[in-house]
């Protein structure tokens, strides 16, 4: 989950596709990548059932919607294009009890800069 983690020590609107997709050695086989934008402990409490106890191989809605960028290949293949959003997202739980993925995004609102 570390490759779609943007930490907060910088504004949400300094980070940008282009840089994200080649500092992150993000995939490149796929249609888009995600990042989200939130303080790291977040994401590691969504497995969290309760304070001895996790999920494990499930898929969990997150109860509060994160800043998420959206990076898309332009068609020409030389730069990405970007969507800025508020969105709910829904993790996959691994048999660890650590997210491992994120399986569904749900649209709240777009941001504007």
């Amino acid at each position: 989950m570390k490759q779609h983690h943007l930490s907060t020590s910088w504004e949400f609107n300094e980070y940008r596709c282009n840089d994200l997709m080649r500092e992150r050695e993000a995939p490149k086989d796929r249609n888009y990548h995600i990042f989200i934008y939130t303080f790291w402990h977040k994401i590691e409490h969504i497995c969290i059932r309760n304070w001895r106890d996790c999920y494990r191989n499930v898929y969990i809605w997150a109860q509060y919607p994160f800043k998420i960028i959206k990076c898309y290949l332009m068609n020409n293949k030389k730069g990405y294009k970007e969507h800025r959003r508020h969105s709910y997202i829904e993790f996959h739980c691994g048999m660890n009890g650590f997210v491992d993925s994120i399986e569904d995004i749900q649209l709240l609102e777009v941001v504007s800069n």
